[in-house]
């Protein structure tokens, strides 16, 4: 009968540590898949980010990047304004905000329709009057919209000479 009892008593202690590695492991796995979206999601935020850059660098007008059609909204600059900050230029930079843009993205950073938004993609474009031209910076953001965390920020500032 002890040797029954004995044999119960392991049996039990077996299951509760399985039970337990399996909590500790269905955690560790949920971790590592939000990382791994996160990361994700990071990655192809550059390359928006990045892209989009490059196309306004490369003289693409401001009304065909930042097109309504492709989900883009103009959107009034107060939100947005922390975004001016990393275009790192002198406080006492004479800026014109030349606008602001937000597109919606889902999940899988598509443009997102409704109410469905994950992240949300921000530019903003300023202009710094010069003597011989024009000194514009474009930065970009993408954020969660849930946590409002950042996963990209970048900023880029080019020179257009004046006519």
């Amino acid at each position: 009968m002890k040797k029954r009892n004995l044999a119960l008593v392991e049996l039990a202690l077996v299951i509760l540590f399985t039970a337990l590695s399996a909590a500790v492991l269905v955690q560790v796995f949920a971790a590592a898949r939000q990382v791994s979206r996160e990361s994700h999601a990071t990655t192809l935020g550059q390359a928006m980010a990045q892209d989009l850059i490059e196309r306004w660098k490369a003289g693409e007008a401001v009304e065909t990047l930042f097109a309504p059609a492709g989900g883009w909204q103009a959107v009034p600059l107060g939100p947005q304004e922390g975004l001016l900050a990393a275009l790192d230029v002198p406080e006492d930079a004479a800026l014109v905000p030349a606008g602001g843009y937000a597109l919606a993205l889902d999940e899988a950073l598509l443009p997102a329709s409704g109410g469905a938004a994950a992240y949300r993609l921000e530019a903003v474009l300023a202009e710094e009057a010069q003597p011989a031209g024009m000194l514009c910076h474009l930065a970009v953001r993408l954020a969660a919209v849930n946590s409002g965390h950042e996963l990209v920020c970048f900023a880029n500032t080019q020179y257009r000479p004046g006519a």
